[in-house]
């Protein structure tokens, strides 16, 4: 079996100054890499943790809209787990990079007790104990299973070689029964400023609610409702957050982009093009 690292992030895979082109393909076309995901899949549900981590990348970026969770100077390994929790391991204090971090102090303010800060410090690296509930632990394991890519990757090409990055959703408006998996329980933005939010999949249906640009519901619908009466295709969506419930409706499916996070990307190194 190949080697294959695995690139996490919350959003988006960056590479500093190099622009990427993107092309949605399906994963049947990138050779090898459904297979290692069978791989991988088979080692995480043997709870093979160690095997995952030895697969992590090195480099590591996380970036979102709305914050994110990275350690610098953390390994490759240690920030995936951070995201997916069911890789962690217990951490030695004697391992140079947590000397390294300890010595940066990274969020330290001159005011703090220091050796509170240090202890909080070496609790959230997981130095002794695991800094994880195990309940979350196996949540996150179920996770990441449901994260791996299966139907359709985005390639991203850059001077530094493709990474390829997953599910690659179409957008709402496009999507294709059959063809895509379901939208179901995906989240995404509103893009349109007072979006109507109607009873049912048509324009002639009452509106029951309105939505302001960069909301964020939770798609109900399986596939898009075409409109017999008009160009719209419609989705059906429910409350995001528990504190903003509303009665779920339909909204037009064009006015919403989904929120991707995480995405697990791939990409293959340079000894005889093995994924890595």
């Amino acid at each position: 079996m190949k080697v294959v690292s695995i690139l996490v992030t919350l959003g988006l895979l960056t590479w500093p100054g190099i622009a990427m082109a993107e092309e949605r393909v399906p994963l049947t076309e990138v050779s090898g890499l459904a297979n290692y995901i069978d791989h991988l899949t088979e080692l995480v549900e043997q709870n093979n943790t160690a095997a995952i981590r030895d697969h992590v990348a090195t480099e590591f970026f996380v970036e979102r809209d709305f914050g994110g969770s990275f350690m610098e100077g953390a390994p490759g390994w240690w920030n995936f787990a951070f995201v997916y929790p069911f890789a962690s391991r217990i951490v030695n204090p004697d391992e140079d990079w947590v000397k390294e971090i300890e010595a940066a102090r990274p969020m330290y303010h001159p005011d703090q007790d220091l050796a509170l800060y240090l202890q909080g410090l070496r609790e959230s690296l997981g130095v002794g104990a695991s800094f994880w509930d195990p309940e979350y632990i196996e949540v996150s394991r179920l996770k990441f299973l449901a994260d791996l890519p299966r139907f359709f990757v985005e390639k991203r090409s850059g001077q530094q070689g493709d990474v390829y990055c997953g599910e690659a959703y179409p957008s709402p408006r496009d999507w294709i029964a059959g063809a895509d998996p379901s939208m179901s329980g995906l989240e995404a933005y509103v893009e349109a400023e007072g979006l109507n939010r109607r009873q049912a999949p048509s324009r002639q249906s009452p509106v029951i609610g309105r939505h302001e640009i960069e909301d964020i519901v939770e798609i109900a619908s399986d596939y898009p409702v075409e409109d017999p009466k008009g160009d719209y295709r419609w989705v059906k969506v429910e409350a995001y957050w528990t504190e903003d419930s509303f009665a779920p409706g339909y909204v037009a499916a064009r006015h919403l982009s989904l929120l991707q996070n995480p995405q697990i990307c791939f990409s293959k190194t340079a000894r005889a093009g093995e994924w890595g």
